[in-house]
């Protein structure tokens, strides 16, 4: 119960409002409901072979970042939204109204940015020797060739970056 007082108060923290207690409430319904499963499920079965624990163990390691993405992005609705009438429109949204046909105009209009976030996938879940040689090639590189790599990602950002001034988040209500 420690853990829902916490994101309560977390909520209250952003602002005085039903939505962001929700919030708040919601993440710490899901900090607890992980500390439950986890002490259910969290024993492994000894008889198994070390085959059939990984094979499970990466489908489960999977399903747990595929529903963790999920409640955590669902939960965000209430943090952006300005009131319930926010939240049931943009579930109604989603669920009755969603055009999966306009992928390829976002696709189109946002190639860099969905390029990036691509990228950044592949190097989050890339093996941890993967991130070792890149460092390990990057410093053998010459000082003139890392500031040249540099500046390009510099650019690339630039390019990626939207083209109006966003006010931070918490200007915004």
């Amino acid at each position: 119960m420690n853990q829902m007082n916490t994101m309560l108060i977390g909520g209250l923290w952003h602002g005085a409002s039903w939505m962001y207690l929700i919030w708040g409430g919601l993440q710490g319904v899901f900090l607890i409901g992980h500390k439950e499963l986890k002490s259910l499920f969290g024993k492994k079965n000894e008889d198994k072979s070390e085959q059939i624990k990984k094979e499970k163990s990466r489908w489960r390691v999977a399903f747990n970042i595929f529903i963790t993405f999920n409640l955590i992005a669902i939960s965000f609705v209430f943090f952006r939204a300005r009131s319930l009438e926010t939240v049931r429109d943009m579930a109604n949204q989603i669920v009755h109204n969603f055009h999966l046909s306009v992928a390829p105009q976002f696709l189109e209009g946002y190639l860099m940015i969905v390029i990036a976030i691509v990228g950044a996938y592949i190097m989050h879940f890339a093996p941890e020797k993967w991130t070792q040689k890149f460092k390990g090639a990057f410093s053998a590189m010459p000082l003139v060739i890392q500031a040249i790599v540099l500046a390009i990602i510099i650019l690339l950002i630039i390019q990626v970056r939207s083209s109006e001034i966003v006010p931070f988040i918490y200007l915004q209500y």
